[in-house]
């Protein structure tokens, strides 16, 4: 019983990765597109103090996804790690939307941050439908 849920089981994780970024890529983009394109009121609140810290949280990100995720081993730690490497790139983009004086910068920048975290490399926490179903006669 368990050796049918499991294929079912693992494809449903899998598809919570690409939910969650798809998610945040088209709130990114969405929150862009409405605010982004509003005329600016003033530079007086955007500094390059802010640019700074959108691109400090790009950088954690950047860290997460290539020198950290490699060496966790188990699912759950990815998964955390995954949303929190997405977070931190899509606040680039949203600080740059709202307090950076570069604004598209940011904005591109966070949206290429995102796209390190394509979860194609979720796979490997999932197990190949082969070694899940047992051979026919055994």
């Amino acid at each position: 019983m368990n050796a049918e849920i499991a294929p079912r089981s693992s494809a449903a994780r899998l598809m919570f990765w690409w939910i969650a970024w798809v998610g945040i890529l088209a709130g990114l983009a969405a929150f862009y597109f409405a605010l982004g394109q509003l005329p600016e009121p003033g530079l007086s609140g955007r500094t390059l103090t802010m640019d700074m810290v959108g691109l400090a949280l790009l950088l954690a990100s950047c860290g997460a996804r290539w020198w950290v995720l490699p060496r966790v081993r188990q699912i759950g730690s990815a998964y955390v790690l995954f949303m929190a490497g997405l977070a931190l790139a899509a606040g680039c983009g949203y600080i740059g939307i709202l307090a950076g004086l570069h604004r598209d910068g940011l904005f591109v920048l966070g949206v290429l941050g995102l796209f390190q975290w394509l979860p194609v490399f979720a796979r490997r926490f999932v197990p190949p439908a082969a070694a899940v179903h047992p051979p026919a006669g055994s």
